[in-house]
């Protein structure tokens, strides 16, 4: 029992029906320890009847050590190769509990707070946080936002950022949101001119969406830098001429601009996007927080070299050099 205060808990074994996130109990229920946490990766990645990477052969697994796995065939490998986990030496029962934290918070997740929360150091903390949010940008990477023939909202924001070292003026740089009604993407551009924006339209939009936006600012942006073509048209406070197909994004903004401030003072331009895509998993499933944690260890995408430069490019749109 992780609390012992010395009997039983009275009414503990009624589920709280008020709590909408997966809650601390829950997650010592099913992650016990840190063989529990290592068996639902493997099981995740490579289902009941796991293939071995080398030969292709199933069957005849056996533990090697801790964390590897070797096959009748004397292939070693591990289940987190590749993965956030990858070559970590931290528990993985900490690393599914700071999951944990990052899925039930709402105003981000603080490396300093990860540090008290776990009791490593900060450069610990920061990389775990970092790779979290690479990790949530890998699951969001795929979605596309809009149908075919609704309205796809465009909105153009602008962010403070942390100038660089050689940099004493404040810094910006803008995001590019498109949502429907049910949900966001976030797509950070280096340089605010034509190819950026509509690249991101391209890559992240339903094309058969209608293209509308509700933000006067950026109309004027658009029509500045000769994008107006990318939109259909403009309406002037659509959510309230039409609740039924609000526009998600002056939320999402408000929110993530008030704990960005809060939270993390100025971020760089090089991160932006990755926090962005930490509010984003989560809002992405307001209506069911109680997944979102399932959602975020439902699956380990890989997490190379490659694969971030993949990640990066389709939420990250830098100028071109």
């Amino acid at each position: 029992m992780l609390f012992d205060i010395g009997g039983p808990i009275k009414g503990q074994h009624r589920d709280r029906t008020s709590c909408k996130v997966t809650s601390l109990p829950e997650f010592f229920r099913r992650f016990p320890n840190e063989q529990a946490c290592w068996q639902h990766v493997f099981e995740t990645r490579f289902g009941a009847d796991p293939v071995c990477p080398a030969c292709g052969g199933s069957g005849k697994f056996r533990k090697r050590s801790e964390r590897y796995l070797i096959h009748s065939c004397g292939q070693l490998f591990s289940p987190l190769t590749g993965t956030l986990l990858n070559k970590t030496y931290i528990p993985l029962q900490l690393w599914f509990y700071a999951m944990l934290l990052f899925a039930n918070s709402k105003e981000g997740v603080a490396t300093r707070f990860l540090e008290r929360q776990l009791g490593i150091g900060y450069f610990a903390a920061f990389t775990m946080a970092a790779r979290i949010r690479m990790h949530m940008a890998a699951l969001e990477n795929d979605r596309v936002v809009g149908r075919k023939g609704e309205r796809l909202f465009v909105k153009l924001v602008e962010f403070p950022t942390k100038p660089c070292a050689s940099q004493r003026q404040v810094k910006s740089c803008w995001a590019v949101l498109l949502s429907d009604v049910s949900q966001i993407v976030s797509v950070v551009v280096e340089n605010l001119d034509q190819h950026s924006i509509l690249k991101a339209i391209n890559q992240r939009g339903h094309a058969g969406a209608m293209q509308v936006t509700t933000c006067r600012r950026t109309l004027d942006v658009l029509c500045d830098i000769g994008a107006r073509s990318a939109l259909a048209w403009f309406e002037h406070d659509n959510s309230a001429r039409h609740p039924s197909i609000p526009d998600r994004a002056p939320g999402f903004v408000a929110h993530v601009k008030l704990h960005l401030k809060g939270q993390f003072g100025r971020v760089t331009t090089g991160r932006l996007w990755t926090y962005l895509k930490e509010f984003e998993f989560r809002h992405n499933r307001i209506g069911n927080p109680s997944s979102v944690y399932w959602d975020l260890i439902g699956r380990f995408p890989d997490l190379g070299k490659a694969d971030v430069d993949r990640i990066e490019a389709k939420s990250f749109i830098q100028s071109a050099k």
